[in-house]
């Protein structure tokens, strides 16, 4: 005889009901009836994480063909902060026959730190089971990181104990300046919020060595400034292989003489990544030194710098495929989208809009004798700049 339970998930104020995969096996051991043998659970997965408001329904089911099922008793810890309708306990299942429990978190705000429950089922005869848990969890905005099945509160200390190659999940928000040396994923998952990277205002708060290849998958990376009076990074500096992938967002980084992201190796963005609403003196979104590559609908945007060069600098070689787009960005001096004086190359669908600036090249600003454009046309992918779409000057 066997028993299956299968969870699905889902949210109270919008109704919604999601398949969570919640599986509880209940297995007799040979020789015994339903009502005496000595049954265990089998449990996958053994936790699930919910927001508040989230209901998790559990049907348990008795697949035996022929024999009914002993009478079950359902427990559950933490009544204030969750809730149980019970419809398992004092129920024998004959074949075929299903009963559910449903938890429902009762927060109404995401806590600081995580907030469990356990929902213990067993049959109501002593010794006739051998009880299993499933843990429900509403997630806190405090950091926390696991590297497969081994968990931190620190994002550094995990970083440092990971293997080259690793994927560390990351949940809530992980406070600091952090520094990276080799290859890893850095990958938010839900719950407790937006997974997010914050340096609070206190320096850069991502660092990338030239000998690491990473990349950040639905992260938020925010709060940095870079170090001293004229640092030249705020959210990241990278001189490795950065790869932003997902909905990963680099934004609300503030510098003097810096960027969102300062690249000297080499930069993809990919899928819906951004960088935007990052503010400096001089500087504002990227500045690329090295490679710096833009697909998909990645975009640079809604960035500002008081004197030059609010969306992009670029003294390296930067391209735009897809429907990747700078845009919205705001320089008080020149070169409101893209200050060029490397090689640019635009493809595809790529576009540069809606920019502005102070001085020239309200779009595009080229540098004669350095800067190189390729395939980037006023009016047509470069539209809606002021004052003007593409502009050239000369190094000052």
């Amino acid at each position: 005889m066997s028993w299956i339970a299968r969870g699905r998930r889902g949210t109270a104020r919008g109704g919604a009901v999601l398949l969570v995969g919640l599986a509880v096996a209940l297995v007799a051991a040979p020789g015994y009836g339903a009502a005496s043998g000595t049954l265990t659970f089998s449990l996958n997965p053994d936790s699930t994480v919910m927001t508040p408001g989230d209901t998790v329904t559990v049907t348990v089911t008795n697949v035996d063909a022929r024999k009914s099922t002993t009478v079950l008793v359902a427990t559950l810890t933490n009544p204030g902060a969750f809730q149980m309708v019970d419809g398992c306990t004092g129920v024998a299942l004959g074949p075929g026959k299903t009963c559910r429990i449903t938890v429902t978190s009762i927060m109404t705000s995401v806590p600081s730190a995580d907030v469990a429950a356990t929902l213990t089922v067993k049959g109501k005869k002593a010794g006739t089971t051998s009880a299993r848990s499933v843990t429900f969890v509403v997630a806190g905005t405090a950091c926390h990181v696991s590297n497969g099945a081994t968990s931190y509160a620190a994002l550094q200390t995990a970083i440092d104990a990971a293997g080259s190659g690793d994927t560390l999940d990351i949940r809530g928000r992980c406070l600091g300046n952090f520094a990276i040396d080799h290859d890893l994923t850095l990958r938010g998952v839900a719950g407790g919020g937006t997974p997010t990277l914050d340096a609070t205002l206190v320096g850069v708060t991502l660092r990338i060595s030239e000998a690491a290849a990473v990349t950040l998958h639905d992260l938020v990376v925010t709060g940095g400034t870079g170090v001293g009076g004229q640092a030249i990074g705020g959210g990241i500096e990278s001189a490795g292989t950065l790869t932003l992938t997902g909905s990963t967002a680099v934004t609300g980084n503030q510098t003097s003489g810096g960027y969102g992201i300062t690249n000297e190796g080499t930069l993809t963005m990919n899928d819906s990544s951004s960088v935007s609403g990052n503010i400096a003196t001089a500087g504002g979104g990227v500045g690329n030194t090295g490679t710096f590559v833009m697909n998909d609908s990645s975009s640079v945007s809604g960035n500002s710098a008081l004197q030059e060069g609010a969306g992009v600098i670029n003294s390296g070689t930067f391209v735009m495929n897809d429907s990747s787009s700078v845009s919205g960005n705001t320089s008080g001096g020149f070169g409101g989208g893209v200050a060029n004086s490397g090689t640019y190359t635009m493809t595809g669908g790529s576009s540069v809009w809606g920019n502005s600036a102070g001085g020239v090249g309200g779009g595009i600003l080229n540098f004669e004798g350095s800067g190189t454009l390729v395939g980037a046309e006023a009016g047509v992918n470069v539209y809606d700049n002021t004052p003007e779409d593409i502009a050239t000057a000369t190094l000052p």
